[in-house]
């Protein structure tokens, strides 16, 4: 990290920030990562190379990658789409029992996010739930063909104006979802007209 002394001058002040983080660096980017209102400085690295260190993300390796995903994720809590990512490695770690934990807190906290009742019903299948996992694979269709249905209405108002069926079909079907200001806005849009 350099501070910009002004006149074309930087000054190194990577250790003094504590900033010195050892391995191959590649860029890095601030975001308020852990949502306390201030900027998180992310620094992304290539790889950490040496006949002795495996490749954390390569394929075979879901452990190591879980480790990598816990300190990316460290300030997030229970930010519902990291649990859903951890519990998708744990279900490949054979972690069946914490996968569940994990995603069906999404669930509760998302219960319109298709992706989590997709894994959620592959999950019970493997507890051998398979009445819960077939509760949860017809969510999953219930939600995925009512996203279809919205992504055909909105590509026809591309080409051509709505008519007052099809918008108060789209309001229906985002209101299903739980969109209520898309709900609103697609009344709103009907009204305007």
């Amino acid at each position: 990290m350099y501070h910009n002394l002004g006149g074309g001058r930087f000054e190194d002040v990577t250790q003094d920030a504590g900033l010195s983080v050892p391995g191959w660096n590649t860029s890095a980017a601030f975001a308020d990562i852990d949502r306390d209102g201030f900027s998180d400085l992310y620094i992304v690295q290539y790889l950490q190379w040496g006949p002795e260190i495996a490749q954390a993300c390569y394929e075979g390796y879901p452990r190591q990658t879980l480790e990598s995903l816990n300190r990316a994720f460290a300030n997030l809590g229970d930010e519902p789409l990291a649990l859903r990512l951890r519990g998708t490695i744990l279900m490949d770690l054979g972690e069946v029992e914490s996968a569940v934990a994990d995603i069906e807190h999404v669930a509760r906290a998302l219960p319109y996010d298709e992706i989590t009742h997709y894994k959620l019903s592959a999950a019970y299948r493997r507890r051998g739930r398979i009445e819960d996992a077939s509760i949860c694979m017809q969510m999953y269709q219930q939600i995925h063909e009512t996203r279809l249905e919205i992504q055909r209405i909105t590509r026809e108002a591309s080409v051509r104006p709505l008519s007052d069926k099809q918008q108060r079909r789209l309001t229906q079907l985002h209101k299903e979802l739980g969109n209520q200001s898309d709900a609103v806005d697609n009344s709103n849009d009907r009204r305007g007209a």
